[in-house]
């Protein structure tokens, strides 16, 4: 499971993303960043109007063998 942090401005546009918890592997990690960046989100809705928020967003991976 890989945990990545998204600020976001009140339009919903992506100000900023952190990694909070690593999967212990790089390629892992590099996707679920790759991935969030290129999400659309919408933005947080506070008494009728848009404002800047922060979304935590867990990614999990599950790696199956094939035969």
């Amino acid at each position: 499971v890989v945990l990545v942090e998204v600020r976001l401005d009140e339009r919903g546009g992506l100000r900023e993303m952190k990694l909070l918890r690593s999967s212990g592997i790089e390629s892992l990690d590099e996707a679920a960043i790759n991935a969030v960046a290129s999400w659309r989100f919408r933005p947080e809705v506070q008494d009728g109007e848009p404002v800047p928020s922060r979304v935590r967003i867990p990614i999990e991976f599950a790696l199956t063998a094939s035969r």
